[in-house]
Parts: C-alpha cells; structure tokens; sequence
C-alpha cells in the first residue's frame, strides 16, 4: 500500500484487478485521486467480476474511455453510468464537433471513404452457399415447427456463423469437425426444395480437402488446446465473447472442441435440449460446432494473470508442408484491389477467424506481396515486433490482423487503406477497427473497403448494422430511444435471414 502510494500514476490490467478483488488487495484499499478505465467497454455487463472490481475500487473521480459505449443493447450504458456513480451524461466533443466562432471541425483528420464493394460469387461458391443454406433453413423451419426456436437460440446462431464463413470461404465451413457434424446434423424437411443429402456434404468435403495442398498431420488435440489458452490469455478475457449469452464469459471454460464459454451457460446448454441430437450417453452438443461434449470435459480457462500448467506449446509451424491455398470471390477481389492502390499505400486487411487469415496470408504468398501478421496468438514482444515492422519498413505493403486482437488499442496511421473481409454484427466494432487507421497522426486520406456477397446473409447484417448504428446514434439525443434495447436477435430477425 505504501508502494503505491509514492507513485503519482498507476498501470494495471482489468485481468489483474478481477483476480485481486476476491482477496481485497492493496488495489481496493487505496483511496485513489481519479480512477480512469480505458475500453471501458469492458465493464458492460454488470454481472461481471471486471465490473464488480473496477467499482469497487476507492476514488474521488472516475473516467470511461471508449469509442463503443454501446455495443449490444442500452444497459451496456447502463454500466457505465452506474460505475460513474451519477446520473447525467453529455455528449462532449467528437470528431464531428466544431467550433462555434470558425465553424472549422474541433479534431482535423483526413477525410475518410467506406466503400461497400458487393461481390458475386463464382458458380462453385455459389452451389456451396447454396447447400449449406439450405440445410441451416431446414434446420431452423424444424425448430420452428417443433416450436423450439427460441429453446434452440445458439444451435439457429450457430447456423447463421457457418453461413457467414461460407461468404469468405468455403474452407472455413469444411473443416476437421464436418464429418462429425454431418453425422449429427437433423436434415431439412422434405417439403423444401432441393433439399441437401448428407452425402453430398461427405462428397463436397472431400472435393475441397482434394483440392488443398495442405500436408495432413495426425491430430494434436491436446497442443492445440494449449494454444487455445494462450491465445485467450494474450488477448484477454475482455476481448472474449461467450457463443450463448454474447457476453464477457463468466466463469470461462473451453469445451474439448476449444469454443470458449461460461460454464454456467454450457451447462445450461447441455442440460436444456443441447443433447437433443446426441444418441444416448451423457453431455450433448458444443452449440458452436455440434461436436459431442460432456460436463467433465469442460477445462477451466484461468484469467491472463494466473499462471497456467504446463510449458508453452512449441512452435506449431508445419515445416515443408505446401501452404493451403484456393479462391474464392472475396479473395479474388482482395488481389484486385491491393493491385489497384498506388504504390506507397499501407492496407490493414481485418477478418474474425484466423482460417480466413491464413487463407489471405496464402494468397498473398502467391501475388508476391511483403506482409506480416498480428492475431491474438502473438506474445506481447512478438505483437511489438510485427507493429514496429509494419510501420517502419516500406517494403511491408499489407497487414493482416484479427478483428477482435487488432480492433482496440492500436494505432497503425501507418496505412490508409483498411479492408474489412467480413462484416461484424455490431458497426460500433467495425468502426474501433477503422479507427486504429484513422486517428490523429493520419496524413492521408483514409479508403475503407468493406467486403458484401450479395444474396447472401451478409446483406442481412448490413441492415442490422444500420439499426444498432441508429440506437447507439440516438440514445444520446432522446431519452425515448432504445424501445429495441435487446441486444440478441430476436425470432423475427432470424426469420429474416431464413426466409
């Protein structure tokens, strides 16, 4: 306590003040002159341990540093105002204020444009996209029929998440676990047309592995958990998002398929209908990837700060094996526009899922262009290295970087060109993404392109994305907005996407 009371400023991590706060450490009992939470974002839901700790603490003033103070829905702000413990919130000044003598913007940036550049896919892609809608519609109209719909809520989200994959790439979709999906997937009802056969999955992943020439390697399960933690760790529980209650993961467990979760919603899960498609034995379905789970399989994910068993999984590269690489309509139209930007320009290329980064890496690979990679997997040394690399050396034209490890936190004016690969359900973490780009120190004029296939459920999260932009926008104007003020989709939304 007397440490820390000689020092004029202290740095700590939500992780570290979480840990702390169940044994009320030095932490909790200083009284602080001003306690600032930067992405205080990280403290939305209330029933969290990070927003149990952080308004615990001691101070005189208090501070909320975010881009997105509504991500989800209205009681996202609810938890910020109640960590600020008053009533009142103004809205002070954005990059859209100006002064009110010279009517000049108060925040000089370059300008920005965002490009929604829409896409067709190739007639293979097509037939894919095709097959697995038609399966998830079939899916979805049966627990509609059986009036399971809103029982089945992650299961009919979890159909939703392959579609979205099978717009960036038909790989992300036809994985290790498919043969096992396949097995346990309930098929469409026969009044729909054209319906998908098992085997036509069995068939068209077996095309698809053929067409890779990525080298097979026995299974390792165990290192790839490993890993998995790691990767949480570096990245932070705050960054994480359990598949069920979308949320910060309470209580975090990874599931043997290595989808993190709170235990008490896999729990919950498992024992309300998610071994509906198991037959017999205990535990059920991950409601991500089908894969049968039990409760004792379930690893416990300690907070960043605590250390974990075991040494760190050695280098997991797969040396002298081909890389994986084929087309596909965003990938396509990727080399197209790096081919179109003049010579000098930076690009940030974003994507959720590190299968579509590998796939990127790969294209880039074959086009001949200098790149480098920052994902969540990277030790703190490592991200620092890549940054200073990507920012210093004109040679690195590309950066490819995860949406969730890259989104926050970063400042890449470097580049001027952000491309974002997939869409993500709420634009308030597009827009942190695009803002790492355009910031102050931006000199440029910032391009955005952002990835849409057409006649897909891209098209769908678009206009989701206009209404949970027009509820953040509008929240600080009237005190009447947010009569949506439920962040999860509700049976009409889905209905849009199935319909």
């Amino acid at each position: 306590s007397q440490d820390l009371c000689v020092c004029d400023v202290v740095l700590t991590t939500y992780g570290v003040v979480g840990s702390e706060f169940e044994h009320k450490s030095v932490i909790h009992n200083v009284s602080w002159t001003r306690l600032i939470l930067d992405e205080a974002h990280s403290i939305k839901n209330k029933t969290t341990t990070y927003f149990k700790a952080c308004s615990a603490i001691t101070a005189t003033h208090r501070w909320c540093l975010t881009g997105t103070p509504i991500q989800n829905s209205l009681d996202d702000m609810l938890a910020l105002l109640t960590f600020l413990r008053y009533e009142p919130i103004l809205l002070r000044r954005t990059k859209a204020s100006r002064d009110p003598v010279t009517n000049q913007l108060i925040v000089q940036l370059p300008p920005k444009s965002i490009d929604i550049v829409r896409l067709a896919f190739s007639p293979e892609e097509r037939q894919f996209y095709q097959a697995v809608y038609t399966k998830s519609q079939g899916d979805f109209y049966g627990y509609v029929a059986n009036g399971t719909a809103g029982a089945s809520y992650v299961a009919i989200f979890a159909l939703l998440l392959r579609l979205r994959q099978a717009c960036d790439h038909p790989f992300l979709v036809v994985g290790k676990d498919t043969d096992l999906s396949l097995k346990k997937a309930k098929p469409p009802p026969a009044t729909h047309d054209g319906q998908t056969k098992e085997g036509y999955y069995a068939d068209l992943s077996a095309a698809m592995m053929q067409t890779s020439s990525c080298s097979q390697h026995p299974p390792r399960e165990e290192l790839y958990i490993k890993n998995r933690i790691l990767e949480i760790q570096d990245e932070g529980l705050e960054c994480q998002e359990c598949p069920v209650c979308l949320d910060v993961p309470v209580a975090p467990v990874l599931t043997p398929c290595a989808h993190l979760m709170c235990h008490a919603c896999v729990v919950a899960f498992l024992s309300n209908g998610g071994s509906n498609d198991v037959a017999g034995g205990g535990g059920g379905c991950c409601p991500v990837c089908r894969a049968h789970i039990s409760p004792d399989q379930l690893i416990r994910v300690d907070p960043p700060d605590k250390p974990t068993t075991g040494d760190n999984p050695p280098d997991d590269d797969d040396d002298g094996a081909a890389p994986l690489w084929a087309g596909s309509a965003k990938l396509t139209q990727l080399v197209v526009d790096l081919k179109s930007i003049e010579a000098g320009r930076k690009v940030v290329v974003f994507s959720q899922w590190t299968h579509m980064l590998d796939l990127i890496q790969s294209t880039l690979h074959q086009h001949g262009y200098t790149h480098c990679r920052f994902d969540g997997s990277l030790k703190q040394d490592d991200r620092e290295k890549v940054l200073h690399r990507f920012n210093t050396q004109p040679d690195v034209q590309v950066l490819v970087i995860s949406l969730k490890a890259g989104g926050v936190g970063l400042n890449l004016t470097a580049a001027s060109v952000v491309i974002m690969m997939d869409p993500w359900w709420n634009p308030g973490i597009e827009d942190q993404a695009i803002d790492r780009v355009h910031r102050l120190g931006q000199t440029r004029d910032v391009l955005v392109k952002k990835y849409i296939v057409e006649g897909t459920v891209e098209d769908m999260i678009l206009t989701l994305q206009q209404r949970k932009a027009t509820l953040a926008s509008t929240v600080l104007a009237t005190s009447k907005a947010g009569a949506d003020n439920d962040g999860r989709l509700s049976l009409a939304d889905l209905l849009t996407f199935f319909a």
